[in-house]
């Protein structure tokens, strides 16, 4: 390889990483570490590195890629939340995730009622269901609508 091959390749990654915040990513480097339940010497074991290169990690220098590939993979957070953190289209999609698991829980209880709805009925479908459930509504108002016609007085003469 040419030198200024790798002159190039070195200023296009200082380049990308004049864009992050290396003392950001000590920190969540830091942070997955003891929300993993792990001290420096236990995740360097799993990562085969020595302690002294987490605690470096830590608090000197941003791992190269690779190395903090094995650390985010050991630790089970995606690269993405060492190098930019939480965001909040993070906990969005969660929210989301959450509300979609929600309707899915009352679309089964729906299904379920109406299989058991059905089956008294004779009913085949949720369609039929609908529909049958429509005429009972039109059947209602319609007799609704006829017992206020007998209610009212029809020029001058109450209905018998």
């Amino acid at each position: 390889m040419n030198r200024w091959t790798t002159e190039t390749r070195n200023f296009r990654t200082f380049l990308l990483v004049a864009q992050l915040d290396p003392r950001a990513i000590q920190g969540r480097i830091r942070q997955a570490r003891e929300e993993a339940g792990l001290t420096q010497q236990e995740l360097a074991d799993l990562v085969d590195r020595h302690k002294r290169t987490i605690e470096n990690y830590e608090n000197v220098r941003v791992p190269p890629w690779p190395e903090l590939t094995k650390v985010a993979r050991v630790l089970d957070r995606p690269i993405e939340w060492f190098l930019h953190g939480e965001t909040e289209s993070t906990d969005r999609i969660e929210a989301m995730d959450v509300k979609l698991d929600e309707v899915l829980d009352e679309i089964r209880t729906l299904r379920e009622l109406v299989e058991a709805l059905g089956g008294r009925q004779g009913i085949s479908s949720a369609g039929e269901l609908a529909a049958r459930a429509r005429q009972a509504a039109a059947v209602v108002e319609e007799d609704a609508q006829r017992g206020a016609r007998r209610e009212t007085p029809a020029r001058g003469r109450d209905i018998a």
